[in-house]
């Protein structure tokens, strides 16, 4: 899970720096979280482009989810 909301909020990466660190880690799958979230943690303040952000994973051969409410992810162990 890569945090992509932070070219507001410089608590955590912003798009491009998640895309430079997942070509670092080489992870099999990149899930965005912590962008555009609603309440506390508004879109002003957290906004990121997750569809570009998938983009620039899926051409590192990262496979990448966008999850919405109620979305679920399997993982399988090996």
């Amino acid at each position: 899970m890569v945090p992509i909301g932070g070219k507001t909020a410089r608590i955590k990466m912003d798009v491009e720096e998640a895309v430079q660190a997942g070509k670092i880690i080489q992870p099999k799958l990149a899930i965005p979280w912590h962008h555009n979230c609603p309440g506390l943690f508004t879109r002003i303040s957290n906004p990121a482009d997750d569809a570009h952000f998938k983009v620039e994973a899926e051409n590192t051969d990262t496979d990448c989810k966008i999850l919405r409410i109620g979305d679920q992810v399997e993982l399988s162990l090996g």
